[in-house]
C-alpha cells in the first residue's frame, strides 16, 4: 500500500533499518516454526510422523478407518480400535509408546468403551439402536485426530450365539406356527440362526402348508396379534399396527417378521 511504505520509510535511516531488520527477523521466525511443525527427519529417534486408525469388527479382519461414511454394529457386537503409526523413515511406531485417548459422552446410551491402554480401545455396543460421534486422537499431538460415525444396528447382525438362536426359533416357531418346534426341526432351524440366516428360515417357514392353513382361517389383524405374542410376548399396539398391518394385509409375511426380529425390543429379550 503506498500510504504504507511512505510512513514506514520516511523515518530516519537507523530507525528504517531497525524496522527492516524487525520483519526480516519475524519472516523467518514464522518460517522456521512452519518447517519444524513438519519436519520429522531431522529427529535422530522415532518420530510419529503418520497415523491412522485400524478396525477389527467382532474379531474378523482388520481394515482402516477411512471416516467416510458411518461404522455399521450389531447390537452386542464389538468393535476394537488400534493406532497404526509410523515414524521418519516408514517404519512402524513401537506400539507401546503411544496411547489413544477418546470423547465418547454422546455414545454413552449406545455403546460401552474400554480404554486398553496400548492395545487401544474395545468398543462394545448396547442393545438399542442409533447413531452417535466419537472423538479419538492421540495426546500431545494436534495433527492426529478422528471424528468416528458409528451406528448400532440389528440389521447389521451375521451371527447369534446358540443361546439367542435356540430363543428366536422357539419365538418364531410360536409366532408362526402356533406351536414348539420339534426336536429335528428346532436342530436344524438354530444351525440356520446361528449362520445369521432368518431370513431364509422366514420364507421356508411361511410358505409351509401349516402356516398357510393357519392364515386361511384367521383374519390379518389376529396374524398380526399372533406374531407378536410370538416374537414380543404382547398384542400389537396402535404404532405395530400402523407399521406392520399393511404388509401382513399384502402377504408380506416375510418382511414382517424379519423387520421385527431386526428391532430393538427382540435384541433387549435376546438372553444371551
Amino acid at each position: 500500500m503506498p500510504g504504507y511504505s511512505r510512513h514506514l520509510f520516511g523515518r530516519s535511516n537507523g530507525a528504517r533499518a531497525l524496522a527492516i531488520l524487525a520483519l526480516f527477523v519475524l519472516g523467518s521466525l514464522a518460517t522456521a516454526q512452519a518447517a519444524l511443525a513438519q519436519d520429522c527427519g531431522s529427529w535422530s529417534r522415532p518420530v510419529l510422523c503418520e497415523a491412522g486408525l485400524v478396525a477389527t469388527v467382532d474379531a474378523g479382519a482388520a481394515s482402516q478407518l477411512d471416516g467416510r461414511s458411518p461404522y455399521r454394529l450389531a447390537p452386542r457386537g464389538q468393535m476394537d480400535i488400534a493406532l497404526d503409526g509410523r515414524d521418519q523413515r516408514g517404519r512402524r511406531f513401537p506400539e507401546e509408546r503411544v496411547v489413544l485417548r477418546y470423547d465418547g459422552a454422546g455414545c454413552r446410551r449406545l455403546l460401552d468403551i474400554q480404554d486398553r491402554g496400548e492395545r487401544g480401545l474395545r468398543i462394545t455396543a448396547r442393545a438399542d439402536a442409533g447413531r452417535c460421534r466419537l472423538q479419538v486422537w492421540v495426546p500431545g499431538n494436534l495433527n492426529f485426530e478422528w471424528d468416528i460415525e458409528l451406528e448400532v444396528d440389528p440389521a447389521a447382525r451375521s451371527s447369534y450365539e446358540r443361546q439367542d438362536a435356540e430363543f428366536i426359533v422357539d419365538a418364531l416357531y410360536l409366532a408362526i406356527l402356533a406351536r414348539e418346534p420339534d426336536r429335528d426341526s428346532r436342530r436344524g432351524a438354530v444351525a440356520e440362526v446361528q449362520q445369521g440366516n432368518i431370513e431364509n428360515l422366514l420364507n421356508s417357514m411361511s410358505r409351509s402348508p401349516e402356516f398357510v392353513a393357519i392364515r386361511n382361517t384367521v383374519s390379518p389383524e389376529e396374524l398380526l396379534d399372533r406374531f407378536y405374542l410370538g416374537i414380543f410376548d404382547r398384542d400389537a399396539d396402535s404404532d405395530g399396527v400402523r407399521a406392520f398391518l399393511g404388509l401382513v394385509r399384502s402377504g408380506r409375511y416375510t418382511d414382517t417378521l424379519l423387520r421385527m426380529m431386526r428391532s430393538t425390543e427382540v435384541e433387549r429379550r435376546l438372553p444371551g
